[in-house]
């Protein structure tokens, strides 16, 4: 079972999102070892950040069990380590630390704890399209308001232009009558003949249809 020690002398350090930081740590390591970094928060347990096998006589190498990542760089000196993060967010806030490993003996070095300041980008853009999305969520809701009224308007004029015209269909229609009457009252008064003409309107099938018949006696 390996033993503990450490030797601490934290340091502070702020960046803003976006940036990139490089934290150092002096290792003074003369024989092969293990080079180690952590990254440790208020609510989870330390994260292995970074890790290299330190070499005296020809230069360091990954750790088997540790797959480096593009974002959090580590390199080796020989008496110092550091360890570079590109592209700052804020989930990078943290304490970081450095640790030595050799014959199954972690030792802990001084620490570093960073402090991101700023707004993650992936915020920005999530809050501006939501903004836009509510923009157009409005404009749209105001272009049908708008469809509508002119729908409800012109078709209230319509409705009225039908009204008007069966009007002046049935006004033609009873004019003609009475004055087919007035000239057969005239006919009658030289002819003796009295005849009564008959007028109908029918609408069929949104068709209007004057129909017309007489009887004489």
């Amino acid at each position: 079972m390996g033993l503990l020690s450490e030797t601490l002398c934290s340091f502070m350090l702020e960046a803003e999102v976006g940036e990139s930081v490089t934290i150092w740590c002096q290792h003074g390591q003369t024989v092969t070892t293990f080079l180690l970094w952590f990254k440790h928060t208020t609510d989870s347990v330390p994260l292995l950040v970074g890790c290299k096998k330190f070499r005296t006589l020809t230069p360091s190498e990954s750790c088997y069990f540790y797959k480096d990542t593009e974002r959090l760089v580590m390199s080796v000196q020989p008496e110092n380590t550091s360890l570079t993060i590109t592209a700052l967010n804020i989930s990078d806030t943290g304490l970081y630390y450095c640790s030595t490993m050799a014959m199954s003996k972690l030792s802990f070095r001084n620490s570093t704890y960073l402090h991101v300041k700023g707004v993650n980008k992936t915020q920005v853009t999530e809050n501006k399209v939501t903004v836009f999305g509510s923009v157009v969520v409005i404009l749209l809701s105001v272009l049908i308001f708008i469809l509508l009224k002119h729908r409800n308007t012109h078709g209230g004029g319509e409705a009225e232009n039908k009204v008007g015209d069966s009007d002046v269909m049935h006004y033609s229609a009873l004019q003609f009558s009475v004055k087919k009457m007035t000239r057969t009252k005239k006919h009658n008064e030289k002819t003796e003949t009295r005849c009564i003409l008959f007028s109908r309107t029918e609408n069929r099938s949104s068709v209007l249809y004057l129909i017309r018949y007489s009887k004489c006696f």
